[in-house]
């Protein structure tokens, strides 16, 4: 965390189903800052305490779009965000 109390970077955690909590789990345990992605707002690793929910389109159906969201929210840090697929999808 910086002195203004954002982070610098963070790991995008995509899919927030069981893989995608056990990843924001670990990552937000080590203190490092979160960010769950989920086209599907009910998925229960968005209400996680460790990660921040960031709800999508589904990457299936317009994997663009998502992706422009996704690099959109990566703008917000100050260095390269990681990225972790929780699923094949």
């Amino acid at each position: 965390m910086t002195k203004q109390g954002k982070a610098r970077s963070a790991a995008f955690v995509l899919d927030m189903g069981p893989n995608g909590l056990g990843i924001a789990r670990s990552l937000g345990r080590a203190g490092i800052p979160v960010v769950g992605t989920d086209s599907n707002p009910s998925a229960s690793g968005l209400y996680s305490t460790y990660c921040r929910p960031l709800i999508t389109s589904d990457p299936a159906k317009e994997p663009k779009r998502v992706a422009g969201r996704l690099l959109s929210e990566a703008k917000k840090y100050s260095e390269k965000c990681v990225l972790f697929p929780a699923s094949d999808a």
